[in-house]
């Protein structure tokens, strides 16, 4: 039906040739607006938590692609310390694309490593967060590509077979 409405598709479109910052204010508003609603209004911003958490997962996994400078960024902001709590999840989904981000992670600092001749630092900070061995125990898996993934980056980044 929405996409039958002929407002509809221009109104979308505008919202590309916005400021990024006018579309977050508005997003911000209209939360603002619910929250000062009724309990019932209030309630349909909760949403399903591992819904979110994908979400999340598949946000830093993007944003780890690319930019040595901004993984370094999202790594100082905390971000292996969440992924690495995203590992415990039920979801396989979930599981799965964290351990895409690691890997996204892991390989940046590898690169970042050889160009100052020392060891990769987020291989460091999972070893201290104590997480090493959640990976290690994913190679197990029932899921295939969890744990293809899991053997891989165990394998290639923490040189254990």
């Amino acid at each position: 039906m929405v996409l039958d409405d002929n407002d509809f598709l221009p109104h979308l479109l505008m919202l590309f040739n916005v400021n990024r910052t006018v579309i977050i204010e508005n997003l911000c508003d209209a939360i603002v607006n619910i929250t000062a609603g009724t309990e019932s209004q209030i309630q349909c911003l909760y949403l399903d938590a591992d819904k979110i958490k994908e979400r999340v997962a598949c946000a830093i996994r993007n944003s780890t692609r690319f930019s040595s400078t901004q993984t370094k960024y999202l790594v100082d902001e905390g971000v292996i310390p969440l992924l690495c709590d995203l590992l415990r999840s039920s979801e396989t989904k979930i599981i799965e694309v964290v351990l895409e981000g690691l890997q996204n992670i892991l390989g940046w600092g590898v690169a970042g490593s050889k160009q100052i001749q020392n060891s990769n630092p987020y291989t460091i900070l999972i070893k201290e967060l104590n997480e090493l061995d959640k990976i290690e125990e994913l190679r197990s898996h029932r899921d295939n590509e969890v744990a293809s993934r899991a053997r891989y980056i165990i394998e290639t980044y923490f040189d254990i077979h």
